[in-house]
């Protein structure tokens, strides 16, 4: 898939809604070189199953953790006898009308395949009765796992502070969270002071801006005069309130 293609896809997703291109090249780059062990194309020449093994695949790795490069393959061989299995059942349903012979080596073939997938899934250890037979330290180990590589696909987060509303964005260190004041968000207006106060005293021209905050140029002048008229607001209320001091101590 091209790269651009990529990108906009993952920016559909809400974790990389704000994420720059750089970042989200990082994030398709992680994504690959974890992906190279798991590549299915070679398995099969329909272009449906590609996309139907690509589906469980996607699955597998949501819900379990594949870390070593025999898991892999055990996985990738999963995957190949499911996609076997529903194409079978897919020629037994075709043949299987009322009337018709049901050849017998197509439904050996098919129960076949569903045995090898119950083998290696449990040579895998992924099956429900030995996820249940793990205990406490395995299953916290394993949330770990899966944690760290969350965290390594989850660039940044951008959240509502409880308490005065304004929007923080926590960019991720080695060891923990850092929670920062957003660059480009102020009372939740896409905008930055000192941006436009460069535009403003010309240094840069409105285009500069309205591509730096990815907006239009019409919307820089819309922020200019709301920035204006809330600043002209609160020198009045101030004023008011002066004035009226003044007049309390009389």
């Amino acid at each position: 898939m091209d790269l651009k293609k990529r990108i906009r896809k993952l920016r559909n997703l809400p974790q990389y809604k704000n994420a720059t291109d750089e970042e989200l090249k990082q994030v398709i780059e992680n994504l690959h070189k974890k992906d190279e062990d798991l590549d299915l194309e070679l398995l099969f020449s329909s272009v449906k199953e590609r996309r139907q093994a690509q589906a469980l695949l996607q699955k597998y790795l949501r819900d379990y953790h594949i870390e070593t490069i025999s898991d892999k393959n055990l996985l990738k061989q999963i995957i190949y006898c499911e996609v076997l299995a529903a194409r079978l059942q897919k020629i037994l349903n075709n043949i299987g009308k009322p009337g018709s012979k049901v050849p017998i080596h197509v439904i050996d073939a098919y129960h076949r395949t569903l045995n090898q997938v119950i083998e290696l899934k449990e040579k895998l250890g992924i099956t429900k009765e030995q996820q249940q037979k793990q205990n406490a330290f395995d299953v916290i180990q394993t949330l770990k796992k899966k944690f760290k590589i969350w965290r390594e696909n989850n660039l940044s987060r951008h959240v509502i502070c409880p308490y005065c509303g304004q929007v923080i964005w926590l960019k991720i260190r080695t060891d923990a969270y850092e929670a920062s004041k957003h660059p480009f968000l102020k009372d939740r207006i896409l905008g930055n002071k000192h941006l436009v106060k460069l535009y403003q005293e010309g240094k840069i021209t409105k285009n500069d801006v309205a591509k730096i905050l990815e907006c239009s140029d019409d919307y820089i002048d819309w922020l200019c005069k709301k920035w204006k008229s809330n600043e002209k607001g609160s020198l009045k209320s101030t004023t008011e309130s002066n004035q009226s001091n003044i007049e309390n101590k009389k």
